[in-house]
């Protein structure tokens, strides 16, 4: 067992974080969920010591800033394409 406050019990806050984190941002691809990959995502979360308010704010904060635009369709995605001037 690690001592809180420890080096090794600080690694692990970073471990489950990084955790929540990859799981979350898994609702973010782009490709169609399906039930198993929600389970597959709850079960994560679940393991990690987070509440679900803190799920909500890495969700909100962390999270969704950084993956939103793959929520975008592409063709809103790749706007902008055009402004780019070659040569």
């Amino acid at each position: 067992m690690v001592a809180q406050g420890s080096i090794g019990a600080e690694i692990l806050k970073t471990d489950e974080l990084y955790t929540a984190w990859i799981a979350i941002s898994d609702l973010f691809l782009d490709t169609e969920l399906k039930r198993s990959d929600i389970k597959f995502i709850v079960r994560r979360l679940a393991e990690t010591a987070f509440s679900e308010e803190q799920l909500t704010e890495f969700y909100l904060y962390d999270v969704a800033p950084v993956c939103h635009i793959n929520a975008l369709p592409p063709h809103q995605v790749e706007s902008g394409w055009h402004l780019i001037k070659s040569g």
